[in-house]
């Protein structure tokens, strides 16, 4: 079996087109690379953590269906939010309380308000530009809760790295979100 974690996604997209019996180590790693954040996101999105453990299990499934189906897709992270936001729209169109009066359709969708789902995009957005090893830290210690220990054995380094990588990543995520906040500030 071959190790595909030193692959790029680009690179398993084209390895599942030459063997389309690979794929279900292609998808492995690909779960192995975004799982953590597609899960963090999910539990921003949705407040209730049954749904949000439904939508994230339902993302996967859809995206291990249509797998071999994907020709290219530059930023994968992105292509697994936008499944997910599609989910859970979907979700909500199902339970969304609607009254009608007079012909006109009024309905409850106060989950989360726009602006703070607006910044939980962007900070999403602003994880997803940090490289990897950054990336995969602060998703596991900030969104997953898990203390510096298991981050640094789950990242394959030391305690000290493993803090390291989190606090280099705040700043980076800081410095991403510098714009919105300073744009935020004027407005207010």
């Amino acid at each position: 079996m071959r190790n595909y974690s030193k692959y790029s996604d680009s690179e398993l997209f084209i390895a599942l087109k030459e063997n389309s019996a690979t794929k279900a180590n292609i998808f492995n790693e690909l779960y192995e690379r975004y799982s953590s954040m597609v899960h963090a996101y999910c539990r921003c999105l949705i407040k209730n953590k049954q749904d949000a453990e439904d939508i994230f299990q339902d993302t996967f499934i859809k995206f291990y269906n249509y797998l071999d189906k994907i020709e290219h897709v530059d930023n994968l992270s992105g292509y697994l939010v936008t499944i997910v936001r599609s989910i859970f729209f979907n979700m909500k169109r199902k339970e969304k309380d609607t009254v009608q009066i007079d012909g006109m359709d009024f309905s409850d969708d106060s989950e989360l308000p726009y602006e703070n789902k607006e910044l939980l995009e962007i900070i999403i957005m602003s994880v997803e530009l940090l490289d990897e090893h950054h990336r995969k830290a602060f998703i596991l210690r900030e969104f997953d809760g898990l203390p510096y220990p298991e981050v640094a054995v789950k990242c394959g380094v030391t305690l000290s790295n493993a803090k390291m990588l989190v606090y280099r990543a705040k700043h980076k995520i800081i410095k991403i979100l510098e714009p919105y906040l300073n744009d935020v500030n004027k407005t207010v």
